[in-house]
């Protein structure tokens, strides 16, 4: 019987995040309901020593009107705004970047 052992070593950076924001406000009225949804999130990029080597806080909003607003309608809304600061994140070109230069050569 043989087995193989492998061991991989990464020399890749990590990512830390942090929810530090995620509400949403409801405004019932008539004839439809208004509600706004926020999400922050703080992002570290870590080196392969986990060395902090950039941090960002990202952001998005959602908003919404509706007759008939309930509770899977705000969840919704919720969902859009994470996503909103997740895309934010995604796109900035620095954190790009890092995550590029987050090997040790």
């Amino acid at each position: 019987c043989s087995s193989d052992l492998r061991i991989a070593i990464l020399d890749a950076p990590t990512i830390d995040g942090t929810i530090t924001e995620w509400n949403a406000l409801v405004a019932p009225s008539f004839p439809s309901s208004e509600a706004k949804a926020s999400a922050r999130l703080k992002v570290v990029v870590r080196d392969s020593r986990s060395h902090a080597i950039y941090n960002a806080t990202f952001s998005g909003e959602a908003t919404a009107s509706h007759p008939l607003l309930d509770e899977e309608g705000v969840q919704k809304l919720l969902a859009q705004a994470m996503g909103s600061a997740l895309e934010a994140a995604v796109k900035d070109d620095e954190f790009v970047a890092q995550l590029a230069k987050g090997r040790i050569q």
